[in-house]
């Protein structure tokens, strides 16, 4: 998340950890207000419909989409890409902070610049999108070139019947234990429940973070997923795939 406050601290990790897979969650909404504030790359008078009232990014997809610019969103996202490649990170693939691309001719603009700059995309299958010239489904995109998970799967905001560490651990275990052979992509948002998680998010949103941490650490976890035939990779196959064709 480029325009976050510790980006830098990011570039430090990733120079001393280049062998992992790092993607850019492209970000144009900050849903934790003055607890955690963050704004645009682009200064206001370059993109000023992408700032609310406080001189931060709008809180929800719907505001954002209400008030911002289409051609300055356009900007805000290529120099988030760009701003990550020039501080010495080679990213592997694109994907979007609350699903916002997925607004129909968001998601367009996102797939030129996923095309531009070969960065593999997240995409849901149950989704229908608005593109030019070619047929709004998986099939059209993967002929245009775009390579990308078959399924994708995430719990975040959980219900309280899997908010507790065994009924969102068995969630996961379901899940991993009937998948078809393909490319999976399991979302999960992983921190340790600090009192700084604490004040930015809440109790709620910091439990639901730290017990995904404490499944996807354990053995136990990577044990059943290798006994049912998952094999865990970056996106740096799928990067060089999509390479290879768009050349075509």
């Amino acid at each position: 998340m480029v325009p976050c406050p510790n980006f830098d601290h990011v570039v430090k990790l990733y120079k001393a950890n280049q062998e992992y897979g790092l993607g850019i969650h492209l970000t144009l909404t900050c849903e934790w207000g003055q607890n955690y504030p963050w704004s645009p790359i682009l200064p206001k008078h370059a993109v000023p419909t992408l700032y609310n009232h406080q001189g931060i990014m709008w809180p929800d997809v719907k505001s954002l989409l209400k008030n911002g610019n289409r051609k300055e969103i356009y900007m805000e996202m290529e120099a988030q890409i760009t701003t990550m490649i020039n501080a010495g990170i080679d990213p592997t693939h694109i994907d979007h902070h609350m699903d916002f691309y997925y607004n129909k001719y968001l998601f367009s603009d996102v797939m030129n610049l996923s095309m531009k700059y070969n960065l593999p995309m997240r995409v849901w299958r149950s989704k229908r999108f608005h593109l030019p010239f070619i047929k709004n489904n998986l099939i059209s995109l993967r002929k245009c070139g775009l390579v990308f998970p078959d399924t994708q799967m995430g719990i975040y905001n959980a219900s309280p019947d899997v908010l507790g560490y065994k009924s969102r651990r068995q969630k996961y275990i379901n899940y991993i234990s009937e998948l078809n052979p393909g490319l999976h992509n399991i979302k999960l948002h992983v921190a340790l429940q600090s009192p700084d998680i604490k004040n930015i998010m809440g109790e709620h949103h910091a439990k639901i973070r730290n017990i995904d941490y404490e499944i996807w650490s354990s053995k136990n976890i990577v044990e059943i997923a290798k006994k049912n035939g998952l094999k865990s990779i970056s996106y740096k196959p799928l990067q060089k795939l999509q390479k290879t064709l768009l050349r075509k």
